[in-house]
């Protein structure tokens, strides 16, 4: 004969069940305030850029909501994209490796002048200095200038 008891849950069970009831709770409150953030910044990116954004969100519950609120913009922004040409659609994305690309390229660029004007002064200082310092002694490597005095540069001269 079977207990009463057995059709009981636990305590370990009910244990569990609180728990995802918990964390389900919590996952449900972060989605919710993500998607007023997404809503508040599609609305910023639209006033501060002078553009058409909108944003087409399924919340936990299956509910459609959109921003904006007006369905029948949403509409026509989706119709007007989805007729777009594939290179039309491209044209408006930006790929991280692209941009990672035109950084590097940009960096290398400052560094090549900063590198250019830091030789530029050396060889300037150079003319200010030339009773002081010997040309025979530039080293083009690290692209320095030893401060000999010429009677040194005369002695290598020499020899």
């Amino acid at each position: 004969m079977a207990s009463s008891s057995s059709f009981l849950p636990s305590s370990s069970s009910l244990v569990r069940q609180n728990h995802f009831q918990k964390t389900s709770s919590l996952k449900a409150t972060s989605l919710a305030k993500r998607q007023v953030t997404v809503f508040k910044k599609a609305r910023e990116l639209s006033i501060l850029c002078g553009i058409e954004v909108c944003v087409i969100y399924y919340g936990s519950d299956g509910e459609l909501k959109t921003w904006p609120k007006d369905r029948e913009k949403v509409k026509d922004m989706a119709r007007r994209y989805s007729q777009l040409s594939d290179m039309k659609r491209r044209k408006g994305e930006t790929k991280l490796q692209h941009r990672l690309r035109g950084a590097v390229e940009s960096q290398r660029q400052r560094n090549m002048y900063y590198t250019t004007m830091a030789g530029q002064e050396q060889m300037n200082h150079l003319q200010q200095h030339s009773d002081q310092v010997s040309m025979d002694q530039y080293n083009h490597g690290t692209r320095t200038l030893p401060q000999l005095p010429v009677s040194t540069s005369a002695f290598n001269q020499s020899q």
